[in-house]
């Protein structure tokens, strides 16, 4: 990402996790916002939005993982509950 980039703002109903490994810049997760540096590792859940912006001189290097949309968790839970006659009370993608 290269210096005073901004990522456009955004969420999605998978959990995805960034590993920043040069640079450093400012993730916006919700209503709170960190800076990130070389090494750090972030968890985003599902429909929580997020940005990262580089504030720094250098590029901001980082490589992110998506895993497990909410629908298909949905789903998992559903069939596990039905294998073992349980009843799934999930309310949502949160529980």
């Amino acid at each position: 990402m290269a210096p005073g980039a901004t990522s456009t703002p955004h969420n999605h109903d998978e959990y995805e996790m960034f590993f920043i490994t040069e640079g450093t810049g400012v993730l916006r997760l919700g209503d709170e916002e960190r800076r990130v540096s070389p090494g750090d590792t972030i968890l985003m859940t599902p429909f929580k939005d997020h940005t990262l912006t580089n504030d720094g001189d250098t590029r901001l290097r980082f490589f992110t993982i998506w895993w497990g949309s909410a629908e298909a968790i949905a789903a998992e839970r559903a069939k596990w509950a039905a294998e073992f006659g349980i009843e799934d009370d999930a309310t949502g993608p949160s529980q």
